[in-house]
């Protein structure tokens, strides 16, 4: 037979569990035996909390990890215990124990310690989710899970009761505590702050970030060392010491494609790698063989594109690409780019796509871009196109514009193109995938054109493309005033 509790009984565990009622309160709110309380209580699976503030011990601890949240955050005692409802001198004793430093308020004199005590700060709003980033893989622990953390070691938890805890594996928190603990001691605070540096993007490179390494990297260079053995001495020599260590890839990197092989320009000798060579071997894909050949690709593969057009720093290299209308129409756009400002260039093709007609019309867009050139750097270098064939007598730009090459991405491979895609969808906005372009005129084009090259760009740091290509004040571009 089951018996069902008193109703008062219920009801003063109520005041206690919400209200944080101390037992004899509850009982004399509710009229109910003191004893019949405490066995009820016992039945429910909790325990009080300690001390005369009532309540039970779950919101305790839920009240520690916020005192602990905020003096980790650099709060004064008497700031957390008005934001957290918590006796000041429980605030102290918490925070004492787990043996952080204790923040007072400044006493700037002894004449008002009758005053009562009025405390104005700003709300703390305390994130209880673990928080996503964009870098590396998974959920991220939150400063919120660190003082959590921080707050179970104290009371001797276990690695695997805070794992159950706050929903992790245990390895994650044996990780945590092992990377963020100074002389056997956790501080969530160091945690929280090491887990922000190593989220920002884009990092420093680097070699370029520590002059000792660069200087140690160049010095064996010189004597023509390879980056792998480079690696090697340098693990050799650095002990511990893992900031005067690097990858074999990076040392590449640096040599072919940062800023144009930068490291390169400083070396004393015109070799600086066995081989001789100053861009990388190509792994190309095997050659298109029989009917499906194509000519005008070989010898242009994008394997053999220099390490400097892939490298965003250095301008004159462009990429593109032929937009089409609905299905079997003649008109077309072509579409432009640069790596480096993602200035945009479109011009509207009205009587067919043939090759002929796509490559006298690059061969004027090419001609404007190198008389807007603000310098010899920025002339066209590279176009980087598909292997559609319209580009079949791509041959004659080299002979019409000086010093170009034409490369041609491997097929199916638009991510080869990607600022040209991403422009390509840009475009997509004011003319959608299968508009009929009889209907587009060349006034409407520019107007797109210059609309997109008038857009500020996140990737620019705010600037726009123009901004970027011609090297223009942004407080005096006239697209931005009134």
């Amino acid at each position: 037979m089951t018996y069902l509790p008193d109703p008062a009984v219920v009801a003063a565990f109520d005041l206690i569990a919400t209200y944080r009622y101390s037992v004899l309160h509850a009982c004399q709110a509710t009229g109910c035996a003191e004893r019949a309380l405490r066995d009820y209580i016992k039945t429910q699976g909790v325990r009080l909390a300690r001390g005369r503030g009532g309540g039970l011990a779950t919101y305790n601890a839920t009240a520690r990890v916020m005192v602990m949240f905020l003096a980790c955050a650099g709060r004064s005692d008497h700031d957390i215990a008005a934001v957290t409802g918590v006796h000041p001198a429980t605030v102290y004793r918490w925070i004492h124990n787990s043996g952080m430093p204790v923040s007072r308020p400044p006493v700037t004199s002894t004449s008002n310690r009758d005053q009562p005590i009025v405390v104005s700060i700003d709300p703390v709003m305390v994130n209880y989710q673990p928080a996503t980033v964009k870098v590396g893989r998974g959920m991220r622990l939150t400063a919120f899970d660190r003082v959590y953390i921080k707050f179970c070691l104290d009371q001797s938890y276990s690695i695997r009761q805070i794992g159950r805890q706050l929903g992790r594996h245990p390895s994650v928190i044996s990780r945590e505590i092992t990377r963020n603990s100074l002389d056997g001691v956790y501080h969530p605070l160091i945690a929280q702050q090491r887990s922000i540096d190593a989220a920002k993007r884009p990092k420093a490179r680097k070699l370029d970030a520590n002059p000792v390494l660069r200087r140690m990297v160049i010095r064996l260079l010189n004597r023509q060392v390879s980056p792998k053995r480079i690696v090697a001495r340098l693990k050799r020599l650095s002990g511990i010491h893992k900031e005067l260590t690097v990858s074999h890839e990076t040392i590449y990197q640096a040599l072919y494609v940062q800023a144009a092989g930068a490291l390169r320009h400083e070396l004393t000798v015109d070799y600086a790698l066995r081989s001789g060579r100053t861009g990388r071997r190509p792994r190309s894909k095997l050659p298109t063989r029989g009917r499906g050949a194509k000519p005008w690709v070989h010898g242009a593969e994008y394997s053999t594109r220099p390490p400097q057009a892939a490298d965003r720093a250095v301008p004159g290299h462009w990429e593109g690409d032929l937009v089409l209308g609905a299905h079997g129409g003649k008109h077309a756009i072509i579409t432009l780019i640069e790596r480096h400002s993602r200035l945009f260039m479109a011009r509207l093709l009205t009587t067919d796509h043939s090759s002929h007609t796509v490559v006298t019309a690059l061969k004027d867009m090419l001609g404007q871009i190198n008389q807007m050139a603000t310098s010899p750097d920025h002339r066209v270098k590279t176009l980087t196109w598909d292997q559609g064939a319209e580009m079949a007598t791509s041959s004659q730009l080299a002979d019409h514009i000086e010093g170009l090459k034409t490369y041609f991405c491997d097929p199916h491979s638009p991510w080869q193109r990607p600022s040209n895609e991403n422009i390509n969808a840009e475009l997509r906005r004011f003319i959608p995938k299968g508009t009929d372009l009889t209907t587009v005129t060349h006034k409407q084009l520019q107007e797109y054109e210059d609309l997109i090259n008038d857009t500020p760009r996140v990737v620019l740091d705010g600037l726009t493309p123009r901004e970027v290509f011609f090297n223009l004040d942004p407080s005096e571009n006239v697209a931005f005033t009134a």
